[in-house]
């Protein structure tokens, strides 16, 4: 951001950034080029995949961007605190000005450092679909509210 500049430093971060993002676009127009920009995703929740509005102190982004596409990698917080990381990934395009949004599953391999098309179910999946199965066994006792 430190080569374009506008406005007073006094002005909040968000609206530096969808002013740059403006100017940004801009150039990508002028020059007929492709911009990729990569940004920090404000998320405590590293068990799911992120989501737009979750891109830290942006708006302007997803207002500007013809695409936005995320990466999300499948982690697991084990018993002592610490992260386990798969080789299970999301590629999910959250904004598209010229095509459908949506995800591909993906898996990472390490060996050669290439990701492959692969159908594989997320952990905080399989976790909402045994709770909707054990919220429909209980149901089926007869113990509704």
């Amino acid at each position: 951001m430190g080569y374009i500049t506008h406005g007073t430093s006094r002005e909040n971060l968000a609206y530096k950034i969808q002013k740059t993002m403006q100017e940004l676009q801009r150039i990508a127009k002028t020059w007929d080029v492709l911009i990729v920009l990569v940004a920090h995703v404000s998320k405590a929740d590293q068990t799911k995949p992120p989501k737009i509005h979750e891109i830290k102190d942006s708006s302007g982004i997803p207002q500007e961007a013809d695409t936005v596409i995320m990466l999300w990698r499948e982690n697991k917080d084990n018993s002592d605190g610490t992260k386990e990381w798969t080789d299970n990934v999301i590629l999910s395009v959250q904004a598209n000005r010229i095509g459908p949004n949506g995800d591909i599953k993906l898996k990472y391999k390490e060996e050669t450092g290439d990701y492959l098309e692969h159908e594989w179910v997320p952990e905080y999946e399989k976790d909402a679909q045994q709770k909707n199965r054990a919220e429909k066994e209980f149901l089926s006792y007869g113990y509704a509210d």
